[in-house]
């Protein structure tokens, strides 16, 4: 990430005490090595952030924004763009139960972000829209948490099936989810397994006359 380097009057930076080793106080003029140091952006924006060493001598003061922001404005960006890449995954799902079911896991699971631009299984079609390159997930979530990984390998296994889903330990790989997670999963097997369009006889007790039942899911996604 590039650094903004600017001169700032020192009237600007509010001092930050901080406990020496020896007991003594110091102040972030006084400690180039100081831990922080209070910077207004052109924005408008203040904030307190970690200093690097040496950016505060002389009065230039490096500084950057802080993760929190940085994630704020990525969060922001993949919540614009989620509704139509929404759109295109599910249209792109529609029709193939066990398809439709990890393009929905992808959606719903982790604020959406496993759904965002970006990802590499996210992948433009030829002219328009979107589409999830189920393959790609197994090799690509290496550096995750073990419950994102684990939720990850469910869906490339759910959406892709047989031979070229990923082999995975169920028992493992379920212990490994939170309890939003597993809701999201309980939902997605019985997306696949077709149980929200099953129907059935049903025989009216007083009648004995048969008729065709549509069935409900055996497992709603969640709101």
């Amino acid at each position: 990430m590039a650094f903004l380097a600017r001169q700032l009057p020192l009237e600007r930076c509010e001092h930050f005490e901080r406990s020496g080793l020896d007991g003594g106080h110091r102040s972030a003029r006084g400690d180039p090595l100081g831990p922080a140091v209070s910077v207004s952006s052109a924005s408008g924006v203040k904030w307190s952030q970690v200093r690097p060493p040496n950016t505060a001598i002389g009065g230039i003061v490096t500084e950057q924004p802080p993760t929190g922001v940085t994630e704020l404005a990525a969060a922001r960006t993949r919540k614009s763009a989620a509704p139509a890449i929404n759109r295109d995954l599910r249209a792109w799902a529609k029709g193939i139960d066990t398809t439709a079911a990890a393009v929905e896991l992808l959606i719903r699971g982790f604020g959406g972000r496993f759904a965002a631009p970006g990802q590499p299984w996210i992948q433009p079609r030829e002219h328009v829209g979107h589409w999830a390159d189920l393959e790609a997930i197994p090799g690509n979530i290496g550096a995750l948490p073990g419950g994102e990984r684990a939720y990850l390998l469910i869906t490339a296994s759910i959406g892709l099936g047989g031979s070229d889903g990923p082999a995975i330990n169920l028992g493992d790989t379920i212990s490994a989810l939170g309890r939003e997670q597993l809701t999201l999963v309980l939902a997605a097997i019985a997306h696949a397994n077709g149980s929200h369009q099953s129907s059935g006889i049903e025989i009216d007790p007083v009648t004995g006359t048969p008729s065709l039942t549509r069935h409900a899911s055996l497992y709603t996604w969640p709101e």
